[in-house]
């Protein structure tokens, strides 16, 4: 019995010890972690005007802001909305004492389970709290940082005082700070007159922002506000027939101009590579200031040359003027368009517009629509043909009718636009007229495989389907992706991954992102070039001739793209400098053809976005250096016949002569193929004339 009575001794003093150096331990880490926790103002509304975020031109200008709020009293708020938020978020809100001790049980058991700090159900106190930490991950030392101020907040200050900050410091997406914001956003009122509907909806938008913004995302937004008129009427706040008729009211979610006047597909870029990288609550809490890449003056000139160009095909498609369209669901039925522009050398992205019209249509299209590419393609083709199988410039294939096996046993037969055949032609001149049947042969010859690969060095990042018709382009990709991979050529082989920050900073100037464009080789610069060199052909000779009709005279190349059925029409192009993607055609994928005095003609990459890219580019390079391409060592220049790939005739009309960028190996095969003499430079192992 006495040593029954030592052991429940020990155990007592062992256990009292324990919790004396738990508590202590406990202290010291609230204190080391404590330090860094900030001082709380004196009245909890001033907590309403200290986080703006502020975006910067790549000149240091201020473009745009956002974080400004429009406060408003508890009592000017629904009271519908406090329901709502209290029985989605907190319903112990006002039995609490800043933290939930159910939640935080709930939330170290999650994290628990998942091996690393996820974060758990946080009490509105925290929430709020929150706001004031800023910080790029959950970490176990920001979660007791949130957990003590949240218990200085519960202690300064009165419950309502409390709800009130929350109400006017959330952000509730589209640009929206605070309930009242919000209210005008969405619905186009005040906050105290939100219905019992529309409260839930603002509160299932808090949840994230993005992810259930009604906006882009109605059906995710529709089944979290369900949830929450659910949640609702099972804690009592409301009844059944109020809730049954809170879930049939027609929600008719407004536009709120101002609001959106403070962004554009640039910024929702920049925004979503924000949240993409740190979080959300990185960006819309952060009080940062975020420099980024855009040129104001190619930014607007890219937006001009939009409208510019959209407004001439409403009018050769017959429809009347956009501006003055009374249905804005109309929107529909016009043409749209995205243009991407970035740095060549870095990949800094000076210019992108994903639409005709952002306050109509949110959707960017310069980065995330999937289009296919059709010819603007083929300059990946004829790379890889030309590593694979040593092909120059100088050699010639035969245009004619081929039908090719495929692996599911059917067969493709594929088509020049023009429907007509050439016969033996160079395959510079056939990339110039952007020749189908010799794209197909050249894909064939190198792999479909092998040309996925060099496209997706290039810095294609959608799925690509290595197919035959890979040549025409039949896997899609987004303008932004086709303006990257286009600056590979005119760097003469090195990839710059675009991006469109430059720097981000907190608000007391501390450097929390500073990339380095750094670019890696991808490609052989002679064989670059010698793209290059087809690509100025098309652009002085070929389909992309329009532009320099509008008066663009500058070093450049560039190549069309026109889907089967014209359903996308593509120009992608680039100087030395600026490698710019356009694209034009419907968001519901259907075709665009137009009556020509009583024949429908369908729109190609010439007709719809190449004058886009010229009437950009013109302004765009103006007072700009007019440099040429740099020739890399190892590249002879020799003029052949265009079809027959020799060297002239005194009978060679002077417009089927084409120069052509050739290795010395490469130059001797053409002469020894005319008969005269070469030198002893190693013979490539294929006749040119074979091909």
């Amino acid at each position: 019995m006495k040593t029954l009575y030592k052991l429940i001794k020990s155990l007592f003093y062992l256990g009292v010890i324990t919790a004396v150096l738990g508590f202590c331990a406990g202290v010291a880490v609230a204190i080391i972690v404590g330090r860094d926790i900030p001082q709380l103002p004196d009245e909890l509304e001033k907590l309403v005007l200290n986080t703006r975020t502020e975006f910067y031109s790549s000149t240091g200008k201020l473009i745009a802001t956002m974080g400004e709020k429009n406060r408003v009293p508890l009592s000017r708020i629904s009271p519908h909305f406090r329901h709502a938020l209290l029985a989605a978020e907190d319903y112990d809100f006002y039995k609490h004492a800043g933290i939930s001790k159910t939640g935080i049980l709930r939330a170290i058991w999650t994290n628990i389970r998942a091996g690393r700090v996820e974060g758990g159900a946080s009490t509105l106190t925290q929430q709020l709290s929150r706001n004031f930490f800023f910080s790029l991950a959950q970490t176990s030392s920001r979660k007791i940082k949130e957990i003590l101020l949240a218990f200085q907040l519960e202690y300064m200050f009165e419950k309502d005082e409390i709800l009130e900050a929350y109400c006017n410091n959330m952000y509730f997406g589209s640009g929206a700070y605070g309930i009242e914001a919000a209210s005008r956003v969405y619905f186009a009122k005040h906050a105290d007159q939100l219905t019992v509907a529309e409260a839930a909806l603002m509160v299932a938008v808090l949840n994230g922002p993005s992810l259930y913004n009604p906006y882009a995302h109605p059906g995710r937004a529709r089944n979290r506000q369900l949830w929450i008129l659910g949640r609702m009427e099972a804690l009592g706040l409301i009844s059944g027939p109020e809730r049954l008729a809170a879930e049939q009211e027609e929600l008719r979610l407004k536009h709120y101009t101002e609001a959106e006047a403070r962004s554009n597909y640039f910024l929702d870029y920049v925004k979503g590579t924000i949240t993409r990288q740190f979080g959300e609550q990185f960006l819309y809490y952060g009080g940062l200031k975020i420099y980024t890449t855009i040129d104001q003056r190619m930014q607007s000139a890219a937006v001009a040359a939009m409208a510019g160009n959209l407004r001439q095909l409403d009018g050769l498609f017959g429809l009347p003027d956009y501006a003055a369209r009374s249905d804005r669901a109309a929107n529909g039925d016009y043409p749209q368009g995205a243009l991407v522009a970035v740095e060549s050398g870095t990949g800094a992205i000076l210019a992108m517009v994903g639409g005709r019209n952002y306050q109509d249509s949110q959707f960017n299209r310069a980065e995330s629509s999937n289009r296919l590419p059709g010819s603007a393609f083929k300059p990946f083709v004829y790379y890889t043909a030309m590593q694979e199988t040593g092909l120059s410039p100088a050699s010639t294939l035969v245009d004619s009718a081929v039908t090719y096996e495929l692996p599911n046993g059917q067969t493709w037969s594929p088509n020049n636009f023009e429907m007509d055949f050439a016969g033996r032609i160079t395959i510079k001149k056939a990339l110039e007229k952007s020749r189908n049947v010799i794209a197909a042969q050249l894909i064939t010859m190198a792999g479909p495989e092998r040309v996925a690969e060099t496209a997706r060095r290039f810095g294609i990042t959608s799925p690509i389907m290595p197919t035959p018709s890979l040549a025409l382009g039949t896997s899609g990709v987004s303008p932004v992706e086709m303006a990257g991979a286009f600056s590979v050529l005119a760097t003469g082989g090195v990839y710059y991954e675009p991006y469109a920050i430059k720097r981000i900073e907190d608000t007391r100037g501390n450097v929390l992102l500073d990339p380095i464009p750094r670019g890696r080789e991808v490609a052989n610069p002679q064989l670059v070039y010698q793209v290059v060199d087809m690509m100025q052909g098309v652009m002085d000779r070929g389909t992309g001739a329009v532009i320099r009709r509008m008066g663009f005279t500058r070093p450049a190349a560039g190549k069309t793209g026109t889907t089967s059925n014209y359903r996308d029409s593509w120009f992608v192009g680039f100087t030395p400098g600026i490698s710019t993607a356009c694209w034009v055609g419907f968001d519901d994928n259907r075709e665009m053809r137009y009556d020509d005095n009583g024949y429908m003609r369908g729109l190609t990459g010439s007709r719809g976005a190449a004058p886009m890219w010229g009437m950009f580019m013109l302004k765009a390079t103006e007072g700009a250096a007019g440099l040429d391409f740099s020739v890399p060592p190892g590249i002879d220049f020799l003029e052949v016949d265009a079809f027959s790939g020799l060297p002239p005739s005194p009978s060679t009309p002077p417009g089927e002569l084409i120069r052509a960028a050739l290795l010395p190996a490469q130059v001797d095969a053409v002469l020894q193929k005319a008969g005269r003499t070469g030198d002893n430079s190693p013979q490539p192992q294929f006749d040119p004339l074979d091909f």
